[in-house]
Order: C-alpha cells, then structure tokens, then sequence
C-alpha cells in the first residue's frame, strides 16, 4: 500500500512505502523518514532526544508525530536480516561481525545509562523491579533488528519495548541470536545450518561468546547462559502464550506459525548444552 503527502515544509512530495519485516508494528517509510503506530513507554521518545543529544550513532531520531497521530523517525539506511540477508548469510555469522554487536551494545548502554534518572521520574519502571537497574535496555537487541552497512552492523532500531534494567539481561538477546544459541549451528564450509553437535560445536559456540563478551568489555558472566534461558522462558514463549491467551492475533499467528514450538526447543536446547559453553 501507498499513499502520497507533503512533507512538512509542503513543498516534496513523498510516498509511502510499507515496510516488511515488521511483526508488531507497520512501518511506513517516506523519504528518510519512517512513520509507526506509537508504542512503548511515553518516556520512550524523550529517550531517543537524550540518546540524539549524547551523539549515539547507529539509532533513530524522534522527529515528531504527524498527522494521523503516528511517530516520525530517522530512517537507518542498509541491510537486514530477513529482508535482504537470508538467515545464512555469511556476514551474519562473522566474528566481525559478532565483535561489532557487542562494542555497539556497550556504546548504546553507556550513552543510555545518563537516562536512568531521568526515567525512574517518569515512572519508566523495570519488568524485575527488585533488581538494581544500570542502563536502559533496548528490550529486543536482536540481530534482525541491526541494520547492516558494508557487512557489518551499524544501527539498531524498534525500540518499542525499551525499559530500564540490567546490561546482561539486555545482552541476552544478542548473544541468543548472534551466536545463535539454537539447536541447530552455522556450518562455515557449506555455509548452511546444521544439527547442533556437542563433539563437533561446543567449542565453537564457547569461543563465540567469549568473543561476544570480550567486544561488550567484560568477562564472559558465569550466569550468561541462565540468564539467556530465562529470556527466552520469559520474554519469548511467555510472552507468546499469554498473548494468545487474550486473543492477541499476532501472538495467536505465530504460535500458529511454529513460532512457540521454535522457541520451546531452543529452551530444552540451552538447558542440556548450555553447560558445555561456559
């Protein structure tokens, strides 16, 4: 779908294009700019200003809100997973990569970590309130939600579930997905994904996270791995089955999808390998 407007100096004329990829939100982009559904915390785009104003590169500028009520962001220009990277690309699975994410990470972590204050006045409040906070965590670092410039990643966006919180419980997603911590494994000779073999892949995937780890600045925390299972218990199908639960037709397509029975198995996954990787 397409529709055609003014920008707000009426003097171009731009046109719509929905974006795909988006599973929560439409995302309409329109010149440089990308017009959403607001979502979030109400705090969430005083946020983006700070971040804007701390010179964080790599994540979109609150612009505004246009006339149907819809914010208006920053385009990050470059690739994707899914919509220009298929999930064996090599690029995705690259210690360069992989090192990429986690100096990223550290920057948007300590640029946000200044905002506490000001989030914990407006009530921004963490989903474990009875853990210290120490950064705003983007809530879904997920490698799909990287934008890619020359093989590497230089931006994250859809920060619709951000909230303040722990730096490891922010990292998990990640490392989840960049490594990936699944059942199954990137096989760098045929550049395809196969079983997971704790003879053949465990030392891989330890190494892997390390280097995650060692990129971000820190050791490689001994709880890294619970945490992620946590997660995925949590965030992944919790979230899925009581969304479904009340009727939510996104969460009911995508366990429809296999989506649930996905995650379920990563679980199981990380429960009886996740030891050999620490």
């Amino acid at each position: 779908m397409q529709n055609t407007f003014f920008d707000r100096s009426g003097s171009q004329k731009l046109t719509e294009e929905m974006l795909a990829g988006g599973s929560q939100n439409q995302v309409a982009k329109a010149g440089s700019t990308v017009h959403r559904r607001i979502q979030g915390h109400p705090a969430l785009h005083k946020y983006l200003l700070y971040l804007e104003k701390e010179g964080m590169e790599g994540v979109p500028r609150f612009l505004g809100i246009d006339e149907e009520g819809r914010e208006i962001l920053t385009y990050l220009p470059g690739e994707t997973m899914g919509r220009d990277f298929p999930p064996t690309h090599p690029c995705l699975h690259s210690d360069a990569t992989l090192a990429a994410l986690g100096r990223f990470m550290r920057r948007l972590h300590d640029a946000s970590a200044g905002f506490l204050p000001e989030a914990l006045r407006f009530s921004w409040k963490s989903p474990f309130p009875d853990e210290p906070c120490d950064t705003i965590c983007h809530g879904d670092a997920a490698i799909w939600n990287f934008v890619f410039q020359g093989g590497l990643p230089v931006g994250l966006f859809d920060f619709d579930q951000a909230h303040p919180g722990t730096r490891l419980w922010d990292l998990t997603t990640t490392l989840f997905s960049a490594i990936p911590l699944t059942y199954f494994t990137y096989d760098r000779e045929t550049q395809e994904m196969r079983e997971y073999s704790p003879e053949k892949d465990a030392a891989e995937r330890r190494r892997r996270i390390h280097l995650f780890f060692t990129s971000y600045g820190i050791p490689c925390p001994r709880n890294s791995i619970e945490l992620t299972a946590l997660r995925i218990e949590k965030d992944f199908c919790g979230q899925m089955r009581e969304g479904a639960a009340a009727g939510d037709e996104t969460c009911i397509r995508m366990i429809r999808e296999g989506q649930l029975r996905h995650y379920e198995k990563v679980l199981a996954h990380l429960r009886e390998h996740g030891g050999e990787w620490i």
